[in-house]
């Protein structure tokens, strides 16, 4: 669906966490705390991996989390009895991250395409070898 939805209003942390489709946004707005293993509620389970991070290098960051870097989520019993997905990450101060839900059948299926692909072109490569 096309709406944001609001995870986490962590006022003591100054951390703000929403997801908006596939991605989740994280900001943590404190000027020295820095939370390692951050548990961060998100509304599907799976794996996640950034892909913008203002802790880069190229930000003037620390990279303290780096591109690409995967999360997996667990599963925390709530109140009501039901398991629900959770994540940890590192929160560092001042910082804002973007972590993208993995769709694994997507990716073995590009994995796939590209594997064709490449066997494509080398039996096309053999093909011009031969005499």
């Amino acid at each position: 669906d096309g709406y944001p939805y609001n995870l986490l209003m962590d006022e003591e942390n100054t951390t703000m966490v929403y997801s908006h489709r596939d991605l989740i946004f994280v900001f943590n707005w404190h000027p020295t705390a820095a939370i390692p293993d951050h548990e961060l509620p998100v509304r599907e389970a799976g794996k996640y991996e950034v892909v913008l991070s203002t802790d880069e290098k190229r930000f003037g960051g620390l990279a303290r989390q780096t591109l690409g870097e995967e999360h997996f989520t667990f599963n925390v019993e709530g109140e009501d009895g039901k398991l629900y997905p959770r994540l940890k990450i590192y929160n560092a101060s001042r910082t804002a991250i973007v972590l993208k839900k993995v769709d694994e059948k997507k990716k073995l299926s590009n994995k796939a395409k590209l594997s064709l692909r490449s066997a494509s072109k080398s039996s096309h490569m053999l093909s011009m070898l031969r005499f």
